[in-house]
C-alpha cells in the first residue's frame, strides 16, 4: 500500500525532474505523491520521467525520506522512502525496478506510537558487507540521547536492530549530521 495522507487538499510529492540517475522528492502543485528517475543523460531541458505517481491526495513531500541503495544484492539501486504518518507511525517504503516502471512495496511499519519519523535521520550504506545496502538511523529520545539503529534485510522485510545508544546527556542532536 502507499503512503495514505490523511490532509486532504495538501500539495503531494513526486521523485522527479532528475538528471543523469539522480533522484529527487519534490512537491506537485496537485495533491499526489511519486518518483521519477532519469533516463539518458538528461539536462535541464529533459528533466527525466516519473516513473511512479501515487495519485491525488495520496502523499506529502515533507513526510518521506528517500534513500537509495542496492537493497537486493541484485547490482541495481532501488530506492527506499520512510514515510511519517500521524500518531508517531512510520513506515518503509521500497521502489523496486525504478529504471521501468517503479512498484513501491512496505518493508516496514513501526507500529503506531513507536517511530516519530521527525525524530530521525537516515544514512545508506553497506555496513556489514555483504553487497546489500542497509540503511542507518540516528533516533532522538530528547535530553541528548540517541540511539543508532540499523536496517536489514530491506529487500525483502525489514527489521531494525540498536547497534548504539549515547547515554542520556552523551550526544546533542542538533549537532548530528549525516553525509554518505
Amino acid at each position: 500500500m502507499v503512503p495514505q495522507h490523511p490532509a486532504a487538499g495538501r500539495r503531494g510529492a513526486v521523485l522527479g525532474r532528475c538528471r543523469a540517475g539522480a533522484l529527487r522528492l519534490r512537491q506537485q502543485p496537485d495533491p499526489g505523491c511519486g518518483s521519477c528517475r532519469a533516463s539518458g543523460a538528461g539536462s535541464r531541458r529533459s528533466p527525466g520521467r516519473i516513473a511512479w505517481d501515487s495519485g491525488a491526495g495520496n502523499g506529502d513531500a515533507a513526510r518521506s525520506k528517500p534513500v537509495s541503495g542496492d537493497f537486493n544484492g541484485d547490482g541495481r539501486a532501488e530506492i527506499g522512502a520512510f514515510y511519517n504518518y500521524d500518531g508517531a507511525t512510520t513506515r518503509l517504503f521500497v521502489f523496486d525496478d525504478v529504471a521501468t516502471a517503479a512498484t513501491p512495496r512496505q518493508t516496514w511499519d513501526s507500529g503506531a506510537g513507536n517511530w516519530g519519523g521527525t525524530r530521525a535521520k537516515y544514512v545508506a550504506g553497506d555496513f556489514d558487507g555483504d553487497g546489500r545496502t542497509e540503511i542507518g538511523t540516528f533516533y532522538n529520545y530528547d535530553n541528548s540521547l540517541i540511539r543508532l539503529f540499523v536496517f536489514d534485510g530491506i529487500g525483502g522485510a525489514a527489521g531494525a536492530r540498536q547497534v548504539w545508544d549515547s547515554t542520556r546527556g552523551g550526544w546533542d542532536w542538533n549537532r548530528t549530521i549525516t553525509v554518505t
